[in-house]
């Protein structure tokens, strides 16, 4: 008899585990906004569970805050409608901002910019003083004088003639990114009237240029875009909410999980105590009984999904701590099999850890599958060079290259190979096409339609 007992004890507790591993499993892969959802849900449904009253918490990550951890890992300055695939252009600038701009104050500024962009990619000319008198009492380090300077900066950003105030400044931002503008043009831009007109001979005569030279120049502006956000989808932005927060104290960093909008509930137990007390029939006990069991379940996982969120996020940022410090030249390689090993979960749980979670950190917000990647030798042949971090390379040869000098990818694997890179021309042709940047014949046969 007592054998019997022990056996199905053992069994009733094999089931129970089970049942928990299940259900802690269910809600680690559940986004934020997916898990706050299945909770009151669960609140609905079940008597046995208590709100409890919620005071309006003064949090910073209260709001939604903007996606920027795209595949992309640097500014993709692709030569006019190279977009291959349309994407939100909130994103684009943010993927850009966040690795180009690493003061503080100049982020804020940008972001801030980046809240007052209609959808052609323009500015009015009275943002500058707005955004100057609105952040100014968030933070005294920024005068008027960071503004227009942080304005400039973020003015060099894809898509060409970003943030400009007007179509002349417009304009001219493109031409001087082709490395086109000097005093000539400075005068047919302030003169835009006569050139929509086309009247070659009053402009010839206002600015003093010669016909022929002139016509030239012409060509040269209309080849420009006037909207340079044309190109993108303007879509809602794209937003999530953090599971966790990255704070940094100098040389400190310190993790704490987003509790902001999770709803605070626990058993009632007067209630509990009420029913149990009453003539129940069968079918109500054991009514009576589920509701215990799922309640307990439900707080037992929440618990369990943040005690394992906080240990995988905690070497993620062990491992990538120079990245958060300065930026992706020190992206590491890592591995999901690597923080499995170093926390001791299954590799299966690091992937539903990670994937639809999101960290919030001084450098902008990340998916945690982000800070995943592969690597590859250096020239040293001992030191790993993340894929992440080579793409970022790949980009911004690209991106620096001469109109004149299109470069093709075994022109890029000779670059790479002289930064003690080594990799082969079909790799650099995969992470070429990963990031949508066209071959270098399409984007020859793309400079030579705009001229």
């Amino acid at each position: 008899m007592k054998i019997k007992n022990s056996l199905e004890l053992n069994q009733s507790q094999r089931i129970t585990i089970n049942l928990q591993m299940q259900k802690s499993l269910q809600i680690l892969q559940l986004s934020y906004s997916e898990m706050i959802e299945k909770i009151n849900k669960e609140l609905e449904k079940n008597p046995l569970l208590e709100p409890e009253s919620q005071k309006e918490e003064k949090n910073l990550y209260n709001s939604k805050l903007y996606l920027n951890n795209k595949e992309n890992d640097s500014k993709s300055k692709y030569i006019e409608n190279t977009l291959e695939q349309k994407k939100n252009l909130r994103e684009h600038v943010n993927e850009q901002l966040n690795i180009d701009i690493n003061n503080n104050e100049e982020k804020l500024i940008a972001r801030k910019f980046l809240e007052y962009i209609d959808n052609n990619g323009y500015i009015k000319d009275n943002d500058v003083n707005k955004i100057f008198e609105k952040l100014k009492t968030q933070n005294y380090n920024i005068t008027l004088a960071l503004v227009e300077s942080t304005l400039k900066k973020i003015q060099e950003f894809d898509p060409p003639g970003i943030f400009a105030r007007n179509l002349s400044e417009c304009i001219e931002i493109q031409l001087k990114l082709k490395k086109l503008f000097n005093s000539k043009y400075h005068f047919l831009v302030r003169n835009l009237e006569l050139l929509a007109k086309n009247d070659i001979s009053m402009l010839s005569k206002k600015t003093r240029i010669k016909k022929n030279e002139l016509i030239k120049m012409i060509k040269n502006i209309k080849s420009l875009n006037p909207k340079p956000a044309s190109v993108f989808d303007h879509q809602p932005d794209i937003s999530v909410v953090p599971d966790i927060i990255l704070k940094q104290n100098k040389d400190n960093f310190k993790l704490e999980l987003n509790k902001s909008q999770i709803p605070k509930f626990d058993f009632n137990k007067k209630l509990y105590q009420i029913i149990k007390k009453k003539k129940l029939l069968h079918r109500e006990k054991e009514n009576l009984s589920d509701w215990v069991k799922s309640g307990k379940l439900l707080l037992d996982s929440i618990k369990n999904r943040g005690i394992t969120l906080e240990k995988v996020t905690k070497e993620i940022v062990k491992h990538q701590k120079k990245f958060f410090k300065k930026g992706i030249n020190y992206f590491y390689p890592l591995t999901q099999k690597e923080i499995a090993e170093k926390t001791g979960f299954h590799e299966s749980t690091i992937s539903r850890c990670t994937t639809n979670k999101y960290i919030q950190t001084p450098k902008g917000v990340y998916e945690l599958k982000y800070f995943f990647s592969r690597g590859i030798s250096s020239k040293d042949k001992v030191k790993l060079l993340s894929n992440r971090l080579i793409k970022n390379k790949i980009f911004r040869l690209i991106k620096d290259e001469n109109n004149t000098d299109i470069m093709s990818d075994k022109h890029i694997v000779f670059k790479l190979k002289k930064k003690g890179i080594y990799i082969a021309r079909r790799t650099v042709s995969k992470y070429r096409k990963l990031m949508n940047i066209p071959s270098s014949f399409k984007r020859k046969k793309q400079i030579s339609e705009h001229y």
